[in-house]
């Protein structure tokens, strides 16, 4: 049987699962168009019924008659049955075309991610009307990254006061630019943002953040990139926020005085992203503040980490050193910046004196990055505990030996990013790790955890470990 006879006797529900995982590599709705829908006319017929092609639907430049066809195809197959829908667009010119979908379609979108560089003033406005004409009773996510072309409007382009018609129950996350959210017709809080949790906020130049941090008045989770050179918030409205997480991501020392007044004693994770390898002073005010309340007993970890949703790129992680009190559910981290490490503030960190090192009973960390724990802590006097993530195949980092004299423990754990067929570790490998970068005076309990699975000969290991424990 030839390749098309076969193609064109694949039932449906397995062309789906096909489909399922091809779309797995493609964020973009429309590579299943451009890739099996291009197969034939019945492939094509399953793309439309795919619910990634109705479900996640994304607008780029629109310049194309044939690509606002396909966007308002893919509106229209979920809208009689009302299905939700994943709506993005990015759109630089004239949106007058698009926002009258924009409202019909509003009581669909569970995410909502606007980005858009309007002519002028009044443009924005058309936008910004349009976004208080329809209830969004299903929208969780909204993203809103605006600008407009020259300078900036003297006065509020409102009325956003009264987004969604004041209607966005279930909406937790709000992610934008400074600028896009700024404009506000007054500084109160916001009906349809009551229930927002999270705020992504880009700190723009020349823009005040009041209005913003007033329209979200149950704020809990703050992330501030912190770019402009000239402050603008009102500290006693940061004074006044009880967070639970914030990630600050700074660019100067001039915000310091402002950042001096925002309110740690609630944050049980505080985040700091610098864009240099040298702490600035915001930097070191803000974990100067927060280091009393890492009390106890402490847990270091070197992993990646989820980043905040306004910064994922990729695999949505970056690289953290995270110093954490678990009696007291306090953490205080460290994030790399996208071309940076974190690895050079968190030295600094320590170097200053702010915390002992002595305290630190349990590491966790990826073997990849050892040598980064080298430079952050070169000797941990009260280690009990090390967990290392490891998989079969990388690289052996270079020669860096950490002093743990009290190290009872070491257990093995697949790393997260490994593929799945890396669970085969050499067994003097890990001899190996042991005798070139953990210096201790006593030989650990190895600790295999699952999917892990040790192979090779165990001459070695047996003079670097007291016993092996195996599930």
């Amino acid at each position: 049987m030839s390749v098309e006879g076969l193609a064109a006797r694949l039932p449906v529900e397995l062309l789906l699962y096909i489909f399922d995982h091809y779309h797995g590599y493609h964020d973009d709705s429309l590579s299943l168009l451009r890739g099996p829908g291009h197969v034939s006319a019945r492939w094509r017929a399953v793309v439309h019924a795919h619910p990634a092609f109705s479900e996640r639907i994304s607008f780029g430049n629109g310049k194309t008659a044939g690509r606002m066809a396909i966007f308002l195809a893919q509106l229209d197959v979920g809208f009689l049955r009302g299905s939700a829908i994943d709506l993005s667009i990015e759109f630089p010119g004239d949106m007058s075309a698009l926002l009258p979908h924009l409202v019909k379609h509003m009581h669909r979108c569970t995410k909502l991610a606007l980005t858009h560089v309007a002519a002028d003033r009044e443009a924005l406005k058309s936008l910004f009307s349009t976004l208080c004409v329809s209830a969004a009773p299903r929208l969780r996510s909204l993203r809103l990254w605006l600008a407009v072309v020259g300078a900036l409007p003297k006065k509020t382009v409102g009325p956003l006061n009264s987004i969604f018609n004041g209607h966005a129950p279930l909406l937790k996350e709000v992610i934008g630019n400074g600028f896009g959210l700024a404009h506000f017709s007054r500084p109160h809080a916001v009906p349809a943002f009551r229930a927002v949790e999270s705020l992504f906020l880009i700190a723009d130049h020349g823009v005040s953040l009041d209005r913003t941090l007033s329209a979200t008045p149950n704020l809990s989770c703050l992330t501030l990139l912190a770019v402009s050179s000239t402050p603008a918030v009102d500290a006693r409205l940061l004074a006044s926020l009880r967070l639970k997480q914030a990630w600050i991501i700074l660019h100067s020392s001039c915000w310091a005085p402002v950042l001096a007044a925002l309110n740690v004693a609630h944050v049980s994770e505080l985040t700091l992203e610098t864009w240099h390898e040298r702490p600035c002073a915001a930097a070191k005010q803000l974990w100067g503040r927060y280091v009393p309340q890492l009390r106890g007993a402490l847990e270091l970890t070197f992993l990646e980490c989820l980043a905040p949703t306004g910064r994922r790129v990729g695999s949505g992680t970056q690289r953290c050193i995270t110093f954490r009190s678990a009696q007291h559910n306090r953490s205080l981290r460290f994030a790399a910046a996208r071309h940076g490490q974190a690895d050079p503030v968190a030295a600094a960190f320590v170097a200053h004196g702010q915390l002992d090192v002595a305290r630190i009973v349990r590491l966790e960390a990826c073997a990849c990055f050892w040598d980064k724990v080298r430079t952050v802590v070169p000797a941990l006097p009260g280690l009990e505990i090390l967990v290392l993530h490891i998989h079969a195949g990388e690289d052996e980092p270079p020669r860096s030996p950490v002093s743990c004299p009290l190290l009872r423990e070491v257990a093995l754990q697949m790393c997260a990013y490994a593929p799945s067929t890396c669970f085969r570790v050499d067994a003097a490998y890990v001899a190996r790790f042991l005798a070139e970068h953990v210096l201790d005076t006593r030989r650990p309990a190895l600790v295999v955890r699952r999917p892990v699975v040790l192979v090779g000969d165990r001459g070695l290991l047996a003079g670097q470990v007291e016993r092996v424990e195996e599930p």
